[in-house]
């Protein structure tokens, strides 16, 4: 979305620690790149301290609290504690975009000195957005985007699975943050793509 503003460059697939991100710092980031957008993978404690030195964050994004790291935390409670952690930091920006239909994100209220903005496709009134009319098929989804402020802008994309309404959701704040129009935002999500092997269509031989 935001590269029709902006000159941007993205991790690749999953360079989500340390060593990854240094690979695309050293080897990729140069002074022609506006903006880094970056996937920060907490997959041992600490680490988020330990990432948020060497990319220090404007704006951040936390999509979902999940149980992927059991084994490094011992407890849902410790990974509860280390993602609400990260909202605090001050490393992760002073702008942070939560997925509000994830109940261990509700719990995070207002903080001094953080603008939290929150995104919901499941319709929630209490999200700075959310999504109405959400239409799914096997060409792809449909669906509004409505503004607390009442503004409402109608999306489609080729992008097949609800969760990505949720995706799109959250980094459409995100735009917005940054100045993209609507305009924009909507030609923006009309010309996503899926990654390689994540709900890909492809069309086989009779129609299949």
């Amino acid at each position: 979305l935001l590269e029709s503003r902006y000159r941007v460059l993205m991790t690749p697939e999953s360079y989500n620690t340390a060593m990854g991100i240094c690979r695309v710092i050293r080897g990729q980031l140069g002074p022609e790149h506006e903006v880094l957008v970056v996937e920060l993978a907490e997959n041992e404690k600490g680490g988020f301290e330990h990432l948020l030195r060497l990319v220090p964050c404007s704006i951040s994004i936390v999509t979902s609290v999940g149980l992927q790291h059991l084994e490094e935390f011992g407890s849902e409670a410790a990974i509860r504690r280390a993602m609400q952690g990260f909202v605090r930091m001050p490393g992760s920006g002073s702008t942070v975009v939560l997925n509000g239909d994830d109940p261990v994100l509700a719990e995070i209220g207002s903080l001094q000195e953080k603008k939290i903005l929150r995104a919901s496709a499941g319709g929630s009134l209490l999200s700075d957005l959310h999504a109405e009319n959400i239409v799914m098929s096997a060409d792809g989804l449909s669906f509004d985007v409505v503004m607390n402020q009442g503004q409402r802008i109608a999306c489609r994309t080729n992008l097949l699975g609800r969760h990505n309404v949720e995706n799109i959701l959250l980094a459409v704040a995100v735009a917005r943050e940054l100045g993209l129009s609507w305009t924009a935002i909507q030609d923006g999500v009309a010309t996503l793509h899926a990654p390689p092997h994540r709900l890909q269509m492809m069309a086989g031989a009779g129609g299949v």
